[in-house]
């Protein structure tokens, strides 16, 4: 009979812990989202993105990579490489630095923990320790007879953002 009922206790603990595991598996998962600018153009966007707790900048970011069969290259924890822009294109300077939560990181994008929430901006600069890369942003107004207008503006160093020069627009593959 004892043994009877350690058995039945075994089974229940196994139970218990199979069914806490599952009941918390939606737990420690955060949503980012993850942007992904080259030296010309943007290489990927995932507005939001399933992460697990504990996830780095690099985790998620050699996962999207890979999952969009989008070339890179890495050197000891380090993206030396995402699709044809490589560190040192500007006559040897330059490389891949990392936005999370508006600031620039300067910790090394495989020990930045995620946090739920966050923008993650993985961006070529010209330069270490320079001016981050030109990082446009875009704004819409409504106007007369339902035409739209279309401000590209970006930031001039501690300045307001200016208008950029030169943007061009291409929707649906048409410029």
């Amino acid at each position: 009979m004892n043994l009877i009922k350690r058995g039945l206790a075994a089974v229940l603990a196994a139970v218990l812990v199979c069914t806490t595991a599952l009941a918390a598996g939606g737990e420690g998962k955060i949503t980012v989202s993850l942007r992904v600018e080259g030296i010309e153009e943007n290489i990927l966007y995932i507005p939001s993105l399933q992460a697990d707790a504990g996830d780095t900048v690099y985790d998620i970011l050699v996962s999207a990579l890979t999952d969009e069969e989008i070339s890179f290259f890495q050197q000891d924890g380090y993206i030396t490489e995402i699709a044809g822009d490589k560190s040192g294109a500007f006559d040897g300077k330059g490389g891949w630095v990392c936005f999370a939560d508006g600031q620039v990181q300067s910790w090394p994008m495989s020990s930045l923990v995620l946090k739920d929430g966050w923008e993650v901006i993985v961006c070529y600069c010209d330069a270490y320790g320079g001016s981050a890369a030109v990082m446009p942003e875009l704004s819409c107004k409504k106007g007369q007879g339902g035409l739209l207008t279309l401000t590209v503006t970006a930031p001039q160093g501690d300045k307001d953002a200016v208008p950029l020069a030169g943007a061009g627009l291409i929707v649906g593959g048409k410029k």
